[in-house]
């Protein structure tokens, strides 16, 4: 697929960008994911973007990031053009501070197998139901703290809390990955998400998103 090429004058506030790195955990988290990108971070204005990384959630300067990955991809809203009360929410997280959450890359990593088991059967219920299980409990035990949060997940978080007393124009859908969807049909496929398990590919394959073009690094 020819993806066209963009300059960062291109780029707005709200825009999502999908980030292809090297190395043994990049191809690894890939691999789990279905995906060829394993990093996702969020557009604030023209000179910054909010993530949530190893180090925790921070914000980088756009033009530094060029250098970062092998790709990155720009994706876009589909569904509103006011993305301020995006960048709002991604701001006022960034004020908080939050710790990167490790925990929910193995659940979300759980989620992802459980997704693409047969529908046959009673196992992919049983280890969907399983993983949601671990999943509260890990919820529960960081109540009063600060959020610890994946990058996927606090970018999905951002639209989320939007939609929130604006309607639901703002949450991002998430599309059923089963080996059964037809492939081109997700928007009628799409799946209840649960934040700690939304993962860059999920993210990417969003019926909500559209691909804008690839920065060139």
């Amino acid at each position: 697929m020819l993806v066209q090429p963009l300059g960062l004058d291109a780029v707005r506030p709200g825009d999502v960008l999908f980030f292809r790195r090297k190395g043994p955990l990049s191809y690894a988290m890939r691999a789990v994911d279905a995906t060829v990108f394993q990093h996702v971070s969020l557009v604030i204005d023209a000179t910054w973007i909010a993530h949530s990384g190893v180090t925790g959630m921070r914000a980088v300067r756009l033009e530094a990031v060029l250098g970062s990955a092998l790709d990155i991809h720009v994706l876009r809203s589909n569904t509103v053009t006011d993305l301020a009360p995006v960048t709002s929410i991604a701001c006022s997280y960034l004020e908080r501070g939050a710790r990167f959450a490790y925990g929910h890359v193995i659940l979300a990593g759980a989620m992802q197998l459980a997704r693409r088991l047969s529908d046959d059967g009673a196992l992919r219920a049983a280890s969907r139901g399983s993983v949601r299980a671990i999943a509260k409990v890990a919820s529960r035990r960081a109540a009063g703290r600060r959020t610890p949060m994946t990058c996927s997940e606090f970018v999905y978080r951002c639209f989320a809390e939007s939609s929130i007393g604006s309607g639901a124009a703002y949450l991002l859908s998430i599309a059923d990955r089963r080996p059964t969807s037809p492939v081109g049909d997700a928007s009628a496929h799409s799946v209840p998400a649960l934040p700690n398990f939304v993962t860059p590919g999920d993210l990417y394959r969003s019926p909500s998103l559209e691909l804008v073009g690839r920065l060139l690094t």
